[in-house]
């Protein structure tokens, strides 16, 4: 279903009400996280490749085809860390073509917590995992839950190792609190989407974001009650809007994955951030 997630206008199929694990039904509350950025940045473009598209993307782009299995944040604060550790650098993974592609949110999130559950600056996200790289889920034994247990000096070296296929540097495309990034957000986006770049996107989450469903695949909410502020990934656009990866699980949204409107994008996301890869 990935290369048809932007074809959900009029989509219609049973929700399904089961709940694995951690998986949150609809009446229990999901972790976002995401602080507020307090950088004030008007839109800049992204830097691209000649090799790529340079200013006029098409009409919609489509790179879920690589995205990594859907996660879930659970209760827990860390949409940040879902969307840096599990969400990007998974998708890198899987892009490059390398043989290990999840990551373990709680390396990074442990970290950038203050030592409370109560969310986490992006860039402090991507700042971490340009200097240190990011553990393996595999290797990372306090699970993806553990947001106060640091990581152990085993579980540093071996995220040091994993440097090489991950982020080199980042780029802040927008930032501010107020959101109102409008029409110049809206082409920076889609410029580097098409340019093969996700992007790490922080919006609030109003009543139209929370009850996204695949009968209810868009969100053109951008007036009702905020609820938090919270991060996911973009992976594409279509003339419907943005689409995005969240780790709320397979029961949130077109398992997992949602599309927000333009005006949505244009008047509520706060914050837009790149990363480059090492070659």
């Amino acid at each position: 279903m990935k290369n048809t997630r932007l074809a959900w206008s009029g989509l219609l199929c049973l929700a399904g009400l089961s709940c694995a694990g951690l998986a949150m039904a609809d009446n229990v509350r999901h972790g976002m996280g995401a602080m507020l950025p307090k950088l004030r940045q008007p839109v800049t473009m992204p830097e691209v490749s000649a090799a790529n598209i340079a200013s006029a993307p098409p009409s919609s782009v489509d790179l879920s085809p690589w995205a990594v299995e859907i996660g879930d944040q659970g209760v827990v604060n860390s949409c940040v860390a879902w969307t840096v550790a599990h969400d990007l650098a998974g998708w890198y993974a899987n892009f490059n073509g390398e043989s290990v592609n999840l990551f373990a949110p709680m390396y990074l999130y442990s970290q950038i917590n203050g030592g409370v559950d109560k969310g986490s600056n992006p860039m402090d996200a991507f700042r971490l995992s340009v200097e240190q790289g990011i553990d393996t889920e595999e290797d990372y034994f306090q699970g993806n839950y553990d947001w106060n247990d640091l990581p152990t000096d085993d579980e540093r070296t071996n995220a040091a190792r994993f440097k090489p296929q991950l982020f080199k540097d980042y780029t802040v495309l927008f930032s501010n609190g107020n959101g109102n990034g409008g029409s110049a957000l809206s082409n920076a986006l889609k410029v580097a989407l098409a340019n093969y770049q996700p992007v790490a996107i922080t919006l609030p989450v109003r009543p139209g974001f929370k009850n996204m469903s695949p009968s209810n695949p868009i969100d053109r909410d951008d007036s009702g009650t905020i609820r938090g502020n919270h991060a996911v990934l973009a992976v594409g656009y279509s003339a419907d809007g943005l689409l995005i990866q969240n780790h709320w699980g397979n029961e949130w949204g077109n398992e997992g994955y949602g599309i927000l409107a333009w005006s949505v994008v244009e008047h509520d996301v706060n914050q837009a951030i790149v990363a480059t890869v090492n070659d």
